[in-house]
């Protein structure tokens, strides 16, 4: 008997899969063909904990509570649990995907729609010199749109996919910082010899006044 059963498939991984997962669309809940590449194909039908499992994905765990999937790591060690998103790609290049997180849900129509993602990019796949950047999108008036970048030196964009320092704040109402209470909203340190200087410009200018500080002085200029 070629069937793989349940309980042939509980010895072959050493574990106790029943109550866990029901195998359905052959004769005894059997698994109709088990391939040599570490793959088992089933019926149409076969599901995992009551539910169908849909050609559109290779893995469809449903649950009518919140609580749906948990990952577990019981080693006494100071490492945490790992999930791994792959790109293995027989023809790597720059500025592929490696790997997406979707976050979608029904709108009022009852239509699926992606209201988040969590996109992880490789500008540059080279090896030993490889640069990945990771870019956050959500969804505003039905549109899903990319809002903040962490570029692969660590520059953070929000409003620009280009950013030009640790921090570049570009269009919508720009850059707030508000405190509720205290006297200190934002400080700017310089842990240099050489002095620092805030500077306002419009653009397409190369001229604009600046702010700064010099051996503890304050500085007010401009630069033309």
């Amino acid at each position: 008997d070629d069937a793989v059963t349940a309980d042939k498939l509980a010895n072959a991984i050493n574990t106790d899969i029943a109550g866990k997962a029901v195998l359905t669309g052959s004769t005894n809940n059997t698994i109709t063909t088990v391939t040599g590449a570490n793959a088992i194909q089933g019926e149409a039908n076969l599901t995992f904990d009551g539910d169908v499992l849909t050609a559109s994905s290779k893995l469809v765990v449903s649950h009518d509570d919140w609580n749906v999937a948990r990952i577990v790591n019981t080693n006494a060690d100071a490492n945490g649990a790992y999930l791994d998103l792959v790109k293995d790609s027989a023809s790597p290049a720059d500025s592929d995907q490696a790997g997406v997180i979707r976050f979608r849900a029904d709108d009022d129509a009852g239509n699926e729609h992606a209201f988040a993602n969590i996109i992880v990019t490789c500008p540059d796949v080279s090896n030993g010199a490889e640069d990945g950047q990771i870019e956050f999108q959500t969804s505003s008036g039905g549109t899903v749109a990319e809002r903040v970048r962490i570029e692969s030196g660590g520059d953070v964009g929000i409003g620009t996919t280009s950013p030009n320092g640790k921090l570049h704040v570009n269009g919508g109402d720009g850059l707030l910082v508000e405190r509720s209470s205290g006297t200190s909203v934002a400080g700017f340190k310089q842990t240099g010899s050489s002095a620092m200087n805030i500077y306002f410009q419009n653009s397409g200018s190369t001229n604009h006044p600046s702010i700064g500080s010099s051996n503890q002085d304050l500085t007010i200029g401009t630069n033309n």
